[in-house]
């Protein structure tokens, strides 16, 4: 079973200026003691960038974390030396570089700022990823381990979206509010996922499994409803895009296989006590195979992870609706409109949240953590959606321009014509008077 995660952020090689590149080769034929902190933090920050590595792992996690924390004393290093310019570009994780002709084009930025920001959120999804990779092992010590990097990721995604509020969509959609806000709730839904899995598999679905099934649906249905929200450039692109539309079948598959799941274990509960419960079990059942059905025809027209799982699922519950039926058939009679009557008081399952305010925070994960954010917000991300704003006023400053022209000719004119209307006053008054 493979979970759903996003990509990273592409980039290009740092570029660095005619500048920059004149001072690093007259530093590297003579050095010299005021430019040394600057060019050595300038190749540090090369070396360490070109060596980040992008398979998702305990150590390319760890090694994000500590070129985060490299990039904020480079940072301060080149604020003091501002003639040396770096050129950092990366791409939108939505959309992929591509060599054809308007194809997307990176945000760029002479601002570690944005080289901060970025990182940070591959961290972040390298984290999912490698949740994702540890839970696919199935035991109990990997579902603990997919859980704490699940939340990792989860605080990660936060704290960008608490540094980035404000930066429009057109201008870094994976940077938006709506995004991180998603992938969010994405990483909450896999970590809750973790403790309902832990919990089967340490055979304790006679006491909470319904409710950690019912809180795993719920995230995941917060994330369908934000990849649905169509008033958002993020919903209309995972809609509108091919090769996006499987983010909401999978997302949907999860919601309605942990819907019945947390139905399916509430009925094995009932099934210990069947005197005065076989209606409700048969109820459960019925509504746990309504929902795996519809699951299970999404996930196999989009050939979806899950596909196996939810018919292996659906398969176990028909067998128990089955067996359910014949002893209620054979031994307690429970009426079908006795069944009808009790479907209207049938309660639902309140989830029981396991993460909720539980994500790690990254100001833990290194070793100077009062430093890190002072330099977090990307004001090149800021800078740029600024600019957009004033190239949309363009239209609207050229009217005001040519609007002030035709005002300044108007009083030019009045300006001229004002000696000639006087004098013509003043031989008209001159006139009168002598009648």
């Amino acid at each position: 079973m493979v979970l759903l995660t996003p990509s990273l952020k592409k980039t290009k090689e740092v570029h660095f200026s005619s500048s920059a590149k004149l001072l690093l080769e007259l530093n590297r034929l003579s050095p010299k003691a005021g430019d040394a902190t600057c060019l050595a933090a300038a190749q540090k920050l090369d070396v360490l960038r070109k060596n980040l590595p992008t398979d998702p792992s305990e150590a390319a996690f760890e090694q994000h974390i500590k070129y985060w924390a490299e990039i904020v004393q480079v940072d301060s290093s080149l604020d003091s030396f501002p003639s040396f310019e770096i050129n950092f570009r990366w791409y939108d994780a939505w959309q992929a570089p591509t060599a054809l002709p308007g194809g997307p084009t990176p945000v760029k930025s002479t601002s570690c700022n944005l080289e901060i920001a970025a990182v940070l959120f591959n961290a972040a999804t390298l984290a999912l990823q490698y949740g994702a990779q540890c839970h696919a092992q199935k035991t109990v010590a990997k579902y603990s381990m997919a859980q704490k990097y699940f939340l990792r990721a989860a605080g990660l995604y936060t704290a960008v979206h608490d540094r980035v509020k404000g930066v429009q969509d057109e201008v870094s959609m994976d940077m938006s509010s709506s995004a991180l806000e998603m992938l969010k709730m994405l990483s909450l839904a896999h970590a809750q996922r973790c403790f309902f899995d832990a919990a089967v598999a340490q055979g304790k679905y006679a006491t909470i499994a319904p409710q950690l099934a019912s809180a795993t649906a719920d995230y995941y249905e917060e994330v369908l409803g934000m990849i649905k929200d169509k008033k958002t450039p993020l919903g209309q692109m995972l809609n509108k895009v091919n090769c996006f539309k499987k983010w909401t079948s999978d997302i949907m598959v999860n919601m309605l296989y942990y819907r019945a799941t947390s139905q399916q274990y509430e009925a094995v509960k009932l099934s210990q006590d069947r005197i005065g419960n076989i209606g409700a079990e048969i109820l459960r059942l019925r509504a746990a195979r309504e929902m795996l059905t519809l699951a299970d025809t999404r996930a196999k027209q989009q050939q979806l992870p899950l596909r196996q799982t939810v018919a292996d699922a659906l398969a176990t519950v028909e067998t128990a609706l089955a067996a359910a039926t014949a002893d209620n058939d054979l031994i307690y009679h429970v009426l079908p409109d006795e069944l009808a009557r009790m479907h209207g008081t049938l309660a639902a399952i309140s989830g029981k949240s396991m993460v909720e305010g539980k994500e790690e925070d990254p100001r833990g994960l290194v070793t100077e953590p009062t430093r890190l954010f002072q330099w977090l917000v990307p004001a090149a991300l800021h800078h740029t959606a600024e600019k957009v704003r004033i190239e949309r006023s363009l239209v609207l400053d050229k009217m005001l321009t040519a609007l002030q022209l035709n005002v300044n000719s108007a009083r030019s004119c009045l300006s001229t014509l004002s000696p000639l209307l006087d004098a013509q006053r003043v031989g008209i008054q001159g006139g009168e008077g002598r009648q």
